[in-house]
């Protein structure tokens, strides 16, 4: 088992040559002086945060691997940093976390953000079942099914875990399923990973912080220091950077769909979605791209600021939340930042604001690595500065690497099927066939090659060409057979399998704990 697909832009050997120390702006200029200001307040908030998790994990008897973090003085060391949501990690994002730590290697300050502030089942992760049809678990079919850890859905910090007896129960039911889909010890290992979260229910943590907990336990990410989105959007210099957006949010709003269109008309997108839609802006107010976080209700919806009797009005979901006098923005951030309510970038500006305050070098994954230079272009554009470079690594597992080897085959195989029944003769010398069928083949063309001459002689001269025409048919016929004949168990064998099992075979979304850990 090995990685297959990696995307890696540029190659890992060459994102040293980035890691300097990124002067955005000019220097001693105020948003200079913010960037110093976050980049400090970030590793000292990041080495507290990684401390107590690492507390609870001793309290709840999971142990972390005793490695050196990868931290320093961020005024004589870059920060490269990477992120992602708080779920299970599958293996592209392993691999992305592995490539930060390489990057980081002694030279620089490693941080991961958890988005903690997206919404959804944090524990949730598939696996492969054997399908519940008799007849077709005996033909080795497979259906997808998904397990959770997580007690409910919402934002994905304030979830919690699952009492410690139904995790483990739910455990069991798993294992025995992986008995008989996966690889030897592949339940095994997954049982003791279901341990650890039976622990950690015991202990004062959410599904989030017991996700980055565990993984930490096998090594994903336990060199990179990290904190949470919610605990950065909480620095004074990202509220002071939100307040110069609520100051001027008409103005912001309409540079943002510019810098869009301008985007979309460079790359050719027609679809007004991607990638990101429009900003909205009309009589019912402008739309930002952040989202109105409550911590007492564990609800987000986005941020629409409309100006009522000439003063900006906060709205969440229809409702009021605050007035927004003009040059009172940062008080009130900070008031609502009391009440529980935080303003938490969304989207392009997560990486926007990452990037202007905090990195010198950004790590995507390849979803990421398509958008984000729509955030440099906006960068460039609203605050005029050259913002600091990202790079892509993603790569995959596959829990059925022979099977999907096989099925891709017998796929590629199908596409191109019609094309060898009518015209054999362009996959001559290339290894389709074996040698004997190709003899054969090539044989039969020749004979049609002879036929399709007088074919077109006969016409010409006026003559019959009826004869002619069948036996180019027939012909046909035999070669299209022979194909056929050629090819006839791989066809077989991707006609047996159900749509569910290709989609179970080619998953590449399987969590990181079934595959093993020495890969």
């Amino acid at each position: 088992m090995h990685w297959t697909d990696i995307v890696t832009r540029p190659d890992v050997t060459e994102w040293s040559e980035f890691l300097t120390l990124y002067q955005p702006f000019e220097s001693h200029s105020h948003l200079d002086q913010q960037r110093q200001t976050a980049r400090r307040r970030l590793t000292d908030a990041a080495k507290e945060y990684v401390l107590r998790l690492s507390n609870a994990a001793q309290s709840a008897g999971v142990t972390i691997p005793d490695n050196r973090v990868f931290t320093g003085d961020p005024k004589i060391q870059p920060i490269i940093m990477t992120g992602h949501q708080p779920v299970i990690f599958h293996s592209g994002i392993t691999f992305k976390y592995d490539c930060t730590e390489r990057a980081a290697g002694e030279s620089a300050i490693g941080v991961s953000v958890t988005i903690d502030t997206d919404a959804g089942d944090p524990g949730v992760f598939q696996y492969p079942q054997n399908a519940p049809d008799t007849e077709q678990a005996e033909s080795n079919q497979l259906v997808l099914t998904s397990s959770t850890f997580a007690s409910s859905t919402g934002v994905y910090g304030s979830v919690d875990l699952l009492p410690a007896e139904q995790i483990a129960h739910q455990a069991q039911a798993v294992a025995t399923e992986l008995e008989s889909t996966t690889a030897s010890g592949t339940q095994t290992q997954f049982l003791e990973i279901s341990a650890d979260y039976c622990r950690l229910a015991n202990v004062d943590v959410n599904v989030a912080e017991a996700n980055t907990i565990v993984r930490w336990s096998r090594g994903i990410g336990s060199r990179l220091i990290e904190l949470p989105l919610s605990a950065i959007c909480s620095f004074p210099e990202v509220l002071e950077l939100t307040a110069s957006i609520l100051d001027k949010h008409e103005l912001f709003a309409q540079a943002y769909n510019n810098c869009l269109a301008n985007y979309r008309d460079t790359h050719g997108i027609r679809n007004q979605a991607n990638p990101f839609p429009n900003l909205k802006s009309g009589p019912d107010g402008t739309e930002l791209p952040f989202w109105i976080v409550r911590s007492d209700s564990q609800t987000r919806h986005p941020a629409v600021l409309r100006k009522i009797h000439g003063v900006a009005t906060l709205f969440a979901n229809g409702r009021s939340v605050r007035i927004f006098p003009s040059g009172e923005s940062m008080q009130i951030l900070n008031h609502l930042l009391l009440q529980g309510i935080q303003l938490i970038p969304r989207g392009a500006m997560i990486t926007g604001i990452l990037r202007l305050l905090f990195a010198d070098l950004f790590v995507h994954g390849t979803g990421g690595g398509h958008y984000d230079q729509f955030t440099t272009d906006f960068l460039h554009s609203w605050w005029k500065v050259e913002s600091p470079p990202f790079v892509v690594a993603s790569a995959s597992r596959l829990l059925f690497e022979e099977r999907q080897t096989e099925l891709r085959k017998c796929q590629s195989l199908k596409g191109n099927l019609r094309d060898m029944q009518f015209n054999p003769q362009r996959h001559f010398g290339t290894g389709v066939f074996n040698g004997s069928v190709e003899s054969e083949l090539r044989r039969l063309c020749a004979q049609k090659d002879t036929e399709v001459a007088q074919l077109k002689s006969a016409q010409k001269t006026g003559q019959s060409a009826r004869d002619i025409g069948h036996r180019i048919q027939l012909l046909s016929n035999k070669i299209k057979a022979k194909v056929n004949e050629a090819f006839s168990e791989q066809i077989a064998v991707l006609r047996e399998l159900t749509p569910e099992t290709q989609a179970a075979v080619a998953c590449r979304t399987y969590p990181w704990f079934l595959f093993p850990p020495s890969d």
